[in-house]
């Protein structure tokens, strides 16, 4: 019982860490396309 909780808590981080990756990773994508777009 005790591992399989803390096995769940550890997938939530590492869900977590995923979606603030994407939400990052969208920032920077947007940020190069303004770059190219004011060359």
């Amino acid at each position: 019982m005790k591992r399989k909780t803390i096995n769940n808590a550890m997938a939530r981080r590492r869900s977590l860490v995923k979606t603030r990756h994407k939400r990052i990773l969208n920032r920077h994508k947007l940020f190069f396309s303004f770059l190219q777009q004011a060359d």
